[in-house]
Order: structure tokens, then C-alpha cells, then sequence
């Protein structure tokens, strides 16, 4: 492998290991960002989840 993979490859665990590498997440922050405070029924309404996976997205945030 050369150095260009080798970084790229780098970026990349960083990036999957990051608490805002999944598409919920990212759209809790949003949402969050956007509303400043929201419920907990009112976000998993907002992107259609169950309540235990969203539960377990905000666990891992924290």
C-alpha cells in the first residue's frame, strides 16, 4: 500500500469511530441544533425510529 492509502485509510477509522458517523445521529445533532430542545417522543417521531434505537444513538453521544 503507499502512503495516500495508508492516510486515507487513517481518515477512515477516525471518521467510523466518530459519535456522529451514522445518519441518526447526525440528524439527532441537527434537529437538535436547529430546535434547541425537543422531546424524546418528538425526535423519534422526526426520523422514525423505535424508541430503543434511539435511546441507544443518544447513549452513544453522550
Amino acid at each position: 500500500m503507499d502512503e495516500n492509502s495508508e492516510n486515507i485509510k487513517d481518515v477512515l477509522q477516525v471518521i467510523c469511530k466518530h459519535p456522529l458517523s451514522t445518519p441518526v445521529r447526525l440528524a439527532v445533532a441537527l434537529l437538535l441544533l436547529a430546535r434547541n430542545e425537543m422531546e424524546f417522543n418528538e425526535l423519534q417521531r422526526a426520523l422514525g425510529t423505535t424508541p430503543g434505537a434511539l435511546w441507544s444513538h443518544v447513549e452513544k453521544m453522550k
